[in-house]
């Protein structure tokens, strides 16, 4: 049966935790700046379950670094402008929990989904921490952040 219906086993790649961990930070930020809120608040679960497997070491900051200048350079590529925090994601994000825009998604959308209920104040309280390991061990959310960035593919100034 099993070579029958091809179930032997195969390779398959994956997606790191680390890699996974920066994408939903960012997908955070980004999606809140964009105003789009719907339905993105399961980031902050996915945050809460991994964030105990993560190791924030030199390969997480290489990956932080890598990822957050991609992340970067498509918000300042949008067609429609993006106010960007000059002191970067970290202090959006911290707006993000201090005005709980993602509250109430997360308990209409998000928290009915769940196998393993997780309160939003427990998930916010996972994202804080992951935002506290960042900022205690590089000083910022994304490290060297950018002097200049494209809006209409025109160079502005100084953020």
């Amino acid at each position: 049966m099993i070579t029958e219906f091809g179930l032997e086993p195969f390779p398959v790649t994956v997606r790191s935790l680390q890699i996974t961990l920066i994408d939903k930070l960012h997908a955070l930020n980004s999606n809140s700046l964009r105003g789009r809120i719907r339905s993105y608040s399961r980031h902050l679960y996915d945050i809460h379950m991994i964030l105990p497997h993560i190791k924030f070491d030199g390969e997480f900051f290489r990956l932080l670094k890598e990822i957050g200048e991609y992340e970067r350079k498509a918000l300042a590529s949008l067609r429609v402008p993006i106010k960007l925090d000059p002191s970067g994601p970290a202090a959006s994000l911290r707006d993000v929990m201090t005005n709980n825009v993602y509250k109430e998604d997360y308990e209409t959308v998000t928290m009915p989904l769940l196998f393993r209920k997780v309160s939003y104040g427990d998930a916010v309280r996972s994202l804080a921490s992951a935002i506290e390991k960042i900022d205690y061990t590089e000083g910022e959310f994304i490290v060297d952040p950018p002097k200049y960035f494209t809006l209409y593919r025109r160079r502005t100034a100084k953020v």
